[in-house]
């Protein structure tokens, strides 16, 4: 009967020997980071589970975006797109100005509210000059595929166009060319300052 009582006291107490290793053991793993959560670090569709810069789509210095709508009202005088730099245009010799540019929002072709004083300025100078002209160049990001791009920057020309119409200039003085994503930077991330410089339209004075 003693072996029994002996026995069973220490079945007992290695019984409670490893309830309190199993205790101590959970209490002493690491609290996962915000990170390691379902609730963690947001992600962006489509890119593979990689975090969301949010510097990637405006909000920042520079970063262009002010209430969903694209506005890009400085141009970057670095980026010389006047004829002079690129040889010309085919079919027209070099000499051509390059006003303003028109800067659009990621596949838009509407022309932006903060954009239009470029047009009305546009607009001063085809009166101010009646035997100029104008060429509305259309160009995108290299985002999409070549077709599409050709489609968008030639809708994006002749937004410009009909903006000028409805202020009063004759269509047979502004020329539509759609120049798709020729030119466009083709390193430049989504949503970068860099993409977006290439959604625009210029528009090049022609005597």
């Amino acid at each position: 009967m003693q072996n029994y009582v002996g026995m069973f006291r220490v079945f007992n107490f290695a019984f409670i020997s490893f309830a309190f290793v199993l205790l101590f053991s959970g209490c002493s793993d690491t609290e996962p980071k915000p990170g390691d959560t379902v609730l963690g670090s947001p992600k962006r569709p489509g890119d593979g589970g990689i975090p969301i810069n949010y510097e990637d789509i405006g909000g920042g210095p520079g970063g262009g975006y002010t209430g969903g709508d694209l506005d890009l009202t400085q141009r970057d005088t670095s980026f010389n797109t006047s004829p002079d730099s690129m040889g010309g245009i085919d079919g027209l010799g070099g000499g051509q100005n390059v006003m303003d540019s028109v800067y659009f929002g990621f596949d838009q072709s509407s022309v932006p509210p903060a954009e239009r004083y470029k047009v009305d300025a546009a607009a001063d100078y085809l009166r101010s000059n009646p035997g100029a002209k104008l060429i509305a160049e259309g160009h995108t990001d290299a985002v999409g595929t070549t077709e599409y791009n050709n489609g968008l920057s030639d809708r994006r020309a002749n937004s410009v166009k009909t903006y000028l119409e409805q202020l009063g200039i004759p269509g047979d003085r502004v020329e539509v060319l759609a120049m798709g994503e020729i030119g466009a930077n083709e390193s430049a991330a989504k949503g970068s300052p860099e993409s977006a410089h290439d959604r625009r339209v210029d528009l090049i004075q022609v005597k």
